[in-house]
């Protein structure tokens, strides 16, 4: 089976064979991508990029240095650069200096970017109101319990690591990576 690419090129799919956990992450990416795809056609018709729409949405929180941010949305440091110069050019947030750290700005939203994002928030809402209203109830709920318990485990498994590399634990060598 030959399935078709973002940008069109075809790419061997692995639906269906391989191991149960195989197929539960290729119906997860799955899934994500197709909503990820109907989210950024709503933003875009609002002349906004998913990016764009995700930062100002925690931007909306309050003011939060480039690597907050980087980190909340999940973008490297050259990432979060090109987006923030994005954000700067568009007159969406301001860049200003950090009240107890000399070295790093805050952004903070503006009343323009504000309305940007409110402008599609609306839609953004509806789109996922109505991909998940087309489940029944007690696959919602199935939906809903299951994300929850692969959150716990997933977070557990990050502080495990992360707690293993403060004490200075035993790290995986560079060949147990490959």
């Amino acid at each position: 089976m030959v399935e078709r690419r973002a940008a069109g090129r075809p790419r061997a799919s692995s639906r269906g064979r391989g191991r149960p956990s195989d197929k539960l992450w290729d119906q997860l990416r799955d899934c994500h991508r197709q909503v990820r795809a109907e989210l950024r056609e709503v933003v875009r018709s609002h002349g906004l990029y998913l990016s764009e729409y995700r930062a100002l949405g925690r931007l909306g929180a309050g003011p939060l240095t480039s690597s907050q941010l980087a980190e909340g949305l999940g973008l490297t440091p050259a990432s979060m650069t090109d987006l923030g110069r994005q954000l700067l050019a568009r007159g969406w947030v301001v860049k200003e200096p950090h009240p107890r750290d000399g070295r790093s700005h805050l952004l903070r939203l503006t009343p323009t970017g504000r309305a940007a994002h409110l402008s599609a928030r609306q839609e953004y809402r509806e789109r996922l109101a109505q991909v998940y209203a087309a489940l029944s109830p007690i696959a919602r709920r199935a939906l809903a319990q299951g994300l929850l318990g692969l959150e716990r485990v997933l977070s557990a498994r990050q502080s495990a690591r992360t707690s293993l590399s403060v004490s200075g634990g035993a790290r995986p060598s560079p060949r147990d990576e490959r």
